[in-house]
């Protein structure tokens, strides 16, 4: 991996979607018709600016059978471990899900204690042909990085990439569990409004030119 710099883990913000990237701060041909885009989202800005996004080390392809699968990787270092149907697709109710495997990649990661790392679904990335699931990993104990990769549908041939955007990984520092509380709009009326305030009108816009 030290000799492919290019396939190593990148900062969410380095692998932002191409059609994010296109869209302008408004659309419309005149100033009356003009809104603002998805660019002025204040929660597109936070997503894209935290975590790191783990690439496809290699060309993997899976050839679904009937009851099983076959898969090629061209490469000794990187392998593919089968979660059987009994483990979690035959209780978990998920429409067109068909196999699930393991990616034994190459990375690991080491947090301080107390940190652990939000495993995520790439946002916003067209992959119709599989995703990795969400979960959680205690990495200042266990530390390697093996995305599951969940298939869908019923297509035969699956190829992912090399340098395809796999999963977002997102460190975060565990603590005690908290308790909800719903209480009287009135008793935080004011935080509310000061809240409503910042974030709306052109408060976000100048976040948004580096994206571009």
């Amino acid at each position: 991996m030290s000799d492919t710099p290019e396939l190593h883990i990148k900062n969410t913000r380095e692998v932002i979607p191409s059609w994010f990237k296109k869209i302008k701060i408004h659309e419309g041909k005149n100033f009356l018709d003009k809104i603002k885009t998805v660019k002025t989202c204040p929660s597109f800005a936070e997503i894209f600016n935290e975590g790191f996004v783990m690439l496809s080390p290699v060309d993997i392809y899976i050839n679904v059978k009937e009851n099983y699968y076959e898969w090629k990787i061209p490469s000794p270092l990187f392998r593919l471990e089968e979660h059987p149907k009994e483990q979690f697709l035959k209780f978990a109710n998920i429409p067109n899900a068909s196999y699930v495997t393991k990616l034994i990649s190459s990375w690991n990661c080491i947090t301080p204690k107390g940190y652990s790392l939000r495993q995520m679904p790439m946002f916003y990335e067209e992959q119709p042909d599989f995703y990795v699931p969400y979960g959680v990993v205690k990495t200042d104990y266990s530390h390697e990085i093996n995305p599951q990769l969940i298939f869908n549908g019923d297509k035969k041939e699956i190829h992912i990439k090399q340098g395809q955007p796999l999963a977002i990984y997102v460190p975060y520092k565990r603590k005690d569990k908290l308790n909800l509380s719903i209480e009287d709009y009135s008793i935080h009326n004011r935080k509310i409004k000061q809240s409503s305030f910042y974030t709306s009108g052109s408060t976000f816009r100048s976040n948004y030119h580096k994206y571009n």
